[in-house]
This record gives structure tokens, C-alpha cells and sequence, in this order.
């Protein structure tokens, strides 16, 4: 096989691999799990993030009937807890709550009860959600794009450490250029609707702006330098290397 085909085959792997553990070990990543109550099961998804001012629905997946309870809700640092029936939709339970504005933040959890015995979820916790501002699918799309392109291209290019006849000087151009676009123009835009501060009022850069991802952008400018400077292949794997660990610590969700 082409040399070329297998070093690309494995940027696309490690490059998939990184993308899943950040989504997996993220801040926003879903509560999940399952109780048996009578020897049936009961399952729950619960997010911590949403989007938009669509009505936040809970669903809990029950197989026995008569299985009721409430959802517990309150504001953060807030002390007042709100309850909510859940409503029996079959192999479901349901209850609804009115999205808050952007950046606000609840804690909830389920009581269930069946013949007067009650069942927390998540048992001994809280979960938190943070209500944001609905993102145009397009905009996210291209952010994707350019942000894990930039990933493949930046991990492809710390492979030219292992490459006799490399471009090491075009993959640090290319790196550069994605993570430019991603982290200057489109994370920024793709925060402000996040906000829901377009056409309202002018945010701080900080909230708009990723350190982290602003970064990997500075990291791949300083290591084609290098490249054209020195020629040294190593500053290429060394920082293929840190962006994968930087973009483990990026606040995307």
C-alpha cells in the first residue's frame, strides 16, 4: 500500500479518536444510565445543554406501568425547587420546562415512585443544563469543517517526521490557514448566536473567543516559521502533538 494512503488513513483515525473522547470526556456531555425497579428496566438521557426557545422535553423509558414522579427543577444559586408531573406516555415518562434566556443555568433531577417507594435520578446527584441561543446549522457545519480539517491536516503533518520525501512547509501552511479561519471568524459568530447577542448588543471578546483554540491557531503560525526557518521536521510532531492534547481542552459542545 502507498506509503502517503497509510499515513493518511491514520491521521483520519487518531483524528477521529481525538474527536470522540472530547465530546465523551467534555463538561456537556449527556447523563445516561439505567435502574432496575421490580425487576424492570428504567432508563434516562439527560442533557446539559440546550439551544433555542423550543420547550425542553425530559423522557424517562420505563417497561412497567404504573410508574409516576416528578422532575425537580431550580435555578442556579437559587434556592426554590420546582416540581413538574411527570406525564405517562407509554413506555414513557415526559415532562416539559420553558427554555430561560442564553446563560442561564438549571439543576434537576427525577423522583420516581411505584407503590410508595421512590427513586431518585441520577441517584445522590444533580445534573446542570445551560440554555443557549439556537445555532444556524450552516454556520456550524463550516466551523466543523475547518476546525477538524484543521485537526486531520495538523495530525497528517506531524507525520511527516516519518516521511523522506515530506511537506512539512505546506501541511504548517494548510494547519495554519484552517485553524485561522475557525478560530478568528467562525467560532466567534457561532458564540454570538450562543449569547443571542446578535443585533442586541456587543459582547466581550472574551466571551467570544476560545484561548485555547486561539492557540492551536498561534501554535501552528509560530511552527511554520520554524519549519521555514530551521527545516527541522521535529517541530512538526511536537506540535501535532500539542494540539491534540489544546484541542481536548477546547469549549465546544
Amino acid at each position: 500500500m502507498n506509503k502517503n494512503l497509510i499515513l493518511w488513513i491514520a491521521a483520519a483515525i487518531i483524528t477521529f479518536l481525538a474527536s470522540f473522547l472530547h465530546q465523551r470526556i467534555g463538561p456537556y456531555y449527556p447523563v445516561s444510565g439505567s435502574i432496575g425497579i421490580e425487576g424492570k428496566k428504567v432508563t434516562y438521557f439527560f442533557e446539559k445543554v440546550h439551544y433555542g426557545k423550543d420547550d425542553l422535553i425530559f423522557r424517562i423509558r420505563k417497561d412497567l406501568a404504573g410508574l409516576k414522579g416528578n422532575l425537580i427543577i431550580k435555578k442556579v444559586q437559587q434556592d426554590a425547587w420546582e416540581e413538574i408531573p411527570f406525564s405517562d406516555q407509554g413506555n414513557y415518562l415526559a415532562a416539559s420546562f420553558q427554555p430561560l434566556n442564553s446563560g442561564n443555568i438549571i439543576e434537576y433531577k427525577a423522583v420516581l415512585e411505584l407503590k410508595g417507594q421512590k427513586y431518585e435520578i441520577p441517584a445522590n446527584r444533580k445534573v446542570n443544563l445551560v440554555f443557549l441561543g439556537m445555532r444556524p446549522a450552516s454556520v456550524l457545519y463550516v466551523l466543523y469543517f475547518f476546525l477538524f480539517g484543521g485537526l486531520l491536516i495538523a495530525v497528517r503533518g506531524g507525520m511527516e517526521y516519518f516521511n523522506p520525501d515530506d511537506k512539512r512547509i505546506l501541511f504548517s501552511v494548510l494547519a495554519s490557514m484552517f485553524f485561522f479561519v475557525a478560530s478568528i471568524i467562525f467560532y466567534p459568530f457561532i458564540k454570538s448566536y450562543e449569547l443571542d447577542v446578535i443585533n442586541k448588543n456587543i459582547p466581550s471578546a472574551a466571551s467570544l473567543f476560545d484561548i485555547y483554540l486561539i492557540s492551536i491557531f498561534v501554535l501552528w503560525i509560530v511552527t511554520t516559521l520554524l519549519i521555514i526557518k530551521t527545516k527541522k521536521k521535529f517541530f512538526m510532531l511536537i506540535s501535532s502533538a500539542a494540539t491534540l492534547i489544546l484541542f481536548q481542552l477546547i469549549n465546544l459542545y
